[in-house]
């Protein structure tokens, strides 16, 4: 053999090295693994202890405007700042915790008829009565392959968000769209309130995105970021259409068949 010859490749040479690579995946695979569960245990224990600080501070609010008895106009209006920012900060943290236990949540396959479930899904988010002011219609429901908890968190995010954007609107129209190809159901909640400018239309899907201001609009942008992820985990996908002005839809496809293993 010359110095410029090479070793053959044969077949078991071939497995051997497909082997090797695939080990190191699983080896990588794991510190990933054990990296993503000690970041979730730092940021819960970040939760935890901002929640005792932030409860602290509202409580020693509390009692110092007990003892102030009539306080200066400038002094109230500052306390009351403060109180504002510190339930501000309470929201955050629980939106924040929410979406980090869902991350992890175990979803569970299950048939889940959508026409039984939304009764209770409309009476969490408080829809307003027929002959209201609001409107709220649906095309026939379906039953899908899933969790029934995961959907009953996603609907409850998308009919809250369609009511939180009407409010301003005398006659609100929210509407549920059902449609169906062969390995999915594709499933709408529109409505006719505010609406958002496309071009931004990547950032509702951000972590704490927002496209309308925090004072009008209650909320920390957490909601369909938690919704996008659900429906990733099981195969899916979701997105938003929107016109300024002229309302909203945000449509989430589900699978007919979930994945064998749902990734946790």
């Amino acid at each position: 053999m010359t110095e410029h010859s090479s070793v053959p490749i044969t077949p078991s040479l071939r497995i051997a090295e497909l082997e090797m690579a695939l080990l190191a995946s699983q080896l990588h695979l794991r510190r990933v693994q054990r990296l993503n569960q000690d970041l979730t245990h730092v940021i819960d224990a970040l939760i935890h202890q901002l929640r005792m600080m932030t409860t602290r501070a509202t409580n020693f609010l509390g009692v110092t405007r007990r003892t102030w008895g009539t306080p200066p106009p400038a002094a109230e209006h500052a306390a009351h700042h403060v109180e504002h920012t510190l339930d501000q900060l309470m929201t955050v943290l629980g939106s924040v915790d929410d979406y980090m236990q869902l991350r992890h949540w175990s979803i569970w396959e299950e048939h889940v008829d959508l026409a039984r479930l939304l009764p209770g899904i409309l009476a969490e988010v408080r829809m307003p009565p027929d002959g209201s002011r609001v409107r709220c219609t649906y095309d026939p429901l379906p039953t899908l392959s899933g969790d029934r908890h995961a959907l009953t968190r996603i609907l409850v995010e998308l009919l809250s968000n369609a009511l939180k954007f009407t409010r301003t609107c005398s006659a609100a129209r929210i509407h549920i769209h059902v449609l169906e190809n062969d390995v999915e159901h594709v499933i709408g909640v529109s409505d006719n309130g505010v609406g958002f400018d496309m071009r931004h239309v990547g950032r509702l899907f951000q972590l704490f995105g927002r496209l309308h201001p925090s004072r009008e609009y209650e909320g920390v942008g957490v909601g369909l970021v938690t919704v996008r992820q659900v429906v990733e985990r099981i195969g899916g996908r979701a997105w938003a259409e929107g016109e300024v002005g002229r309302g909203a839809t945000v449509w989430l496809a589900w699978p007919k068949a979930l994945p064998p293993t749902v990734p946790a």
